[in-house]
């Protein structure tokens, strides 16, 4: 991590989630909390400046995260949900449930199509493998369930990723591994 002084490097801990280092800056000192979704091969590392420890995230809980995207429904927030790998038919699932309210709340189309591209961008990451031109059918299957009026959960981002293993011939349980 380079700070405007110099770096700090990270190092394997056997720490809790989060651990801390102070970090001096010019004329300040400040503290740096530092979490990561799993102790190898994190997908999402979450740094802290100056944290409350009343209120420090759970980086660990599958429920910490589905409990903080449960409220987001705006989909200049979809950013937010996309913003790691880690849950992705949970990640998926809050993708496609703000885009399906967003639909039906009368937002422009452009909007829309922005809000699928940022979709399909994220899944470009899931797998090394995924090209653009692979993963348009998946763009076809949640656009299709935009006007279906049910909220989409897990099942249809299941069915979404599905589909995307599928194209790649490999199961959907070696899709998710390869995160």
């Amino acid at each position: 991590m380079q700070l405007a002084t110099g770096y700090m490097t990270l190092r394997e801990s056997s720490e809790p989630p989060f651990f801390s280092w102070p970090v001096t800056s010019p004329g300040k000192q400040v503290t740096l909390s530092v979490g990561a979704d799993a102790w190898d091969r994190a997908t999402d590392v979450t740094v802290v400046v100056d944290p409350d420890v009343d209120s420090m995230p759970d980086v660990m809980s599958r429920k910490a995260f589905v409990d903080s995207v449960a409220a987001v429904e705006s989909l200049a927030q979809i950013d937010h949900v996309l913003n790691g790998h880690n849950y992705p038919v949970d990640r998926l699932a809050t993708a496609m449930r703000i885009l399906m309210h967003a639909s039906q709340g009368g937002v422009s189309e452009a909007r829309i199509r922005y809000g699928i591209a940022s979709v399909m961008e994220w899944l470009k990451w899931l797998h090394h493998a995924i090209s653009p031109r692979l993963i348009e059918s998946a763009s076809e299957i949640i656009r299709g369930g935009l006007g279906s009026g049910t909220d989409p959960g897990e099942a249809e981002a299941y069915a979404v990723i599905a589909s995307v293993s599928s194209a790649l011939g490999i199961s959907v349980d070696d899709f998710l591994m390869a995160r």
